[in-house]
């Protein structure tokens, strides 16, 4: 039966005489669990791109790591929100200081 494989092969001498060693390793499921991910990435990916309510990831900071197009156009930002902008740019004022104080 098929599977995923890496191959890995060595020339070396064995009392004198050149050899080969070769280990075979079964990456089937390696290859599963990526293709799995790859695809909850895609549909995650449709999802948030589709959504018509604003979907943004921020990090420890506060700063953009992600923003979908309903949340530029709620934000009025024209084209995207570049990464790494910090949300409080994009707060109402009295949301500002809570925002910063929260850092």
């Amino acid at each position: 039966m098929p599977f995923d494989a890496l191959l890995s092969v060595r020339m070396l001498r064995v009392h004198g005489e050149p050899s080969l060693l070769s280990c075979i390793y079964d990456i089937t499921d390696f290859k599963r669990i990526e293709r799995a991910k790859r695809d909850s990435d895609a549909r995650y990916r449709i999802l948030t791109e589709s959504a018509e309510v604003g979907i943004s990831q921020l990090d420890a900071a506060w700063r953009c790591v992600y923003a979908n197009p309903a949340l530029c156009r709620i934000l009025e930002v024209t084209d995207h929100i570049e990464i790494g902008d910090g949300i409080a740019d994009f707060a109402v004022e009295d949301s500002k200081a809570r925002i910063r104080a929260e850092r």
